[in-house]
């Protein structure tokens, strides 16, 4: 489930209709909503008065209808009939079927983890199965998926961090990005009026062919206004999710470049299409350089061999986003005194010191977090150039910790002496390991496969409480779990 793999969210299709396919769904899903005890949403556009070519006053509007009948399945189903009303006669202008899809629920149900959970490429024939049966059952077989319309097909992947600090932290620097050119910051009220509204799990920008949503998903589930299931929301707490919502003007050019045809070839080659998508904008926003401390980053520029200029520009844009929590507010004041050109050129430095203008809080127990690139990149199945190789979690914040407990893992072995004994010579190990790695935080030591601890742990039969000031407790309740359940 939290293989960084870009896969697809959410899809919508339209279908255009004639009067009787949309009088025969509007009437079925009417009763069958009334059967199921649903309420039905039902708006009106506001009427334009006009008149007909005879000179006859008429009304024209847009009917709308919104049914949930088919909720728990993943799908929501909505009508649009634009009318228009003369001397008691209705003429039905232009009537169209919707159908807003969560292909994950759609295909495996409520069962599986649904939330948190994303779509598995592989079940892409289920998927077309299930759409074709739903669009025979709704429409009583007079439409099929050769008439959809693609309106929406969103992208997303998941990035677990496993632990919820960890995830909030990193969320914290992902909301200081900048905005692009073209772009709008949206804020997005949760939809559960009785949590209060905090800004720094989520970002959204917007334009006319597409949305990014980066948000934590624990939070994003708990300002849900219905109830989330246990399971969801243990499995989420340290997932990050980054998500693309294309619109129409979108999807549909996305069709035109690649010559794709059917609806099929479009989802099964969503994961190249995301990652385009990906690619394009998240340098935009956060450059190509990872989080460091803000000691950290002012050194690089210090010692860097940019011209002294060029190195105060960098400083400064550094030390306003740290005022301002924003690099776009950062960065929108410091044009003020420079050129576009020069701008432009000024980013180019921090990614050629691999350091982003965004940087850790002192008070963080971590001295580095990466690019969000880099965990796109992360496991996707391409060649990648120079510029953004493929990123593990232990090749940077998490490198150290990991190397350390392996080493530790490689000198020990179930035959050595009394369990104190054996606890005491572990803990003088890792501590004569630790000197070997100055860079290493202890407050933030502990590998990105928990698993690697376990099996020492297991192997030595070692109390989790002896890393206690070495790792938090969040951690060392996560391995006491490990260990329960079998390491």
């Amino acid at each position: 489930m939290y293989k960084n793999t870009i896969t697809i969210h959410t899809l919508k299709f339209s279908f255009n209709l004639n009067k009787d396919q949309y009088i025969n769904i509007l009437k079925n899903e009417c009763k069958r909503s009334k059967e199921l005890n649903i309420n039905i949403e039902h708006n009106r556009s506001k009427g334009k008065k006009i008149f007909t070519e005879d000179g006859l006053p008429a009304d024209q509007y847009t009917e709308y209808h919104k049914f949930k009948t088919y909720l728990y399945e993943g799908v929501t189903i909505e009508t649009s009939c634009f009318k228009r009303e003369c001397m008691g006669n209705t003429t039905y202008i232009k009537s169209t079927l919707y159908l807003r899809i969560n292909p994950r629920i759609f295909v495996l149900g409520l069962n599986d983890l649904p939330y948190v959970g994303l779509f598995d490429l592989s079940l892409t024939d289920n998927l077309l199965w299930n759409l074709s049966h739903l669009l025979g059952e709704i429409s009583n077989s007079t439409l099929s998926l050769s008439n959809a319309v693609m309106n929406r097909l969103d992208y997303s992947i998941n990035y677990d961090l496993i632990w919820r600090n960890l995830a909030d932290e990193f969320m914290y620097l992902l909301t200081q990005a900048n905005i692009p050119k073209g772009f709008e910051l949206k804020i997005d009220k949760p939809r559960n009026k009785n949590k209060e509204y905090i800004p720094y799990n989520h970002i959204k920008i917007e334009n006319k062919s597409y949305a990014v949503s980066i948000y934590a998903k624990a939070s994003q589930m708990e300002n849900q206004s219905k109830k989330i299931t246990y399971p969801d929301m243990d499995e989420s707490q340290g997932v990050i999710r980054f998500e693309i919502q294309t619109k129409y003007r979108k999807a549909y050019n996305i069709k035109k470049k690649y010559n794709i045809q059917d609806i099929g070839t479009l989802i099964k080659r969503s994961f190249e299409h995301g990652y385009e998508i990906f690619t394009q904008i998240l340098p935009r926003m956060y450059g190509h350089g990872d989080f460091v401390r803000y000691e950290e980053a002012i050194n690089k520029i210090f010692d860097s061999t940019f011209e002294k200029t060029i190195k105060n520009r960098m400083i400064k844009l550094v030390k306003l986003t740290c005022i301002y929590q924003s690099f776009d507010k950062a960065l929108k004041q410091l044009k003020t005194e420079i050129t576009p050109r020069e701008s432009y050129y000024l980013l180019k430095k921090f990614d050629d010191l691999r350091i982003s203008p965004i940087t850790i809080s002192q008070y963080s127990n971590y001295d580095i977090f990466p690019n969000p690139m880099a965990l796109i990149n992360e496991n996707q199945n391409f060649i990648w150039d120079g510029s953004d190789k493929p990123f593990n979690l232990g090749q940077l914040y998490y490198r150290n910790a990991n190397e350390i407990y392996l080493e530790l893992l490689n000198i020990h072995t179930k035959t050595v002496g009394a369990e104190e004994d054996y606890d005491k010579k572990i803990y003088n190990d890792l501590v004569a390991i630790i000197d070997k790695y100055p860079g290493v935080k202890t407050s933030a030591l502990f590998a990105p496969d928990p698993t690697v601890i376990s099996k020492l742990l297991f192997l030595g039969k070692l109390n989790p409480s002896l890393f206690n000031g070495i790792i938090g407790k969040e951690q060392i309740d996560y391995l006491y779990n490990l260990c329960r359940n079998g390491c």
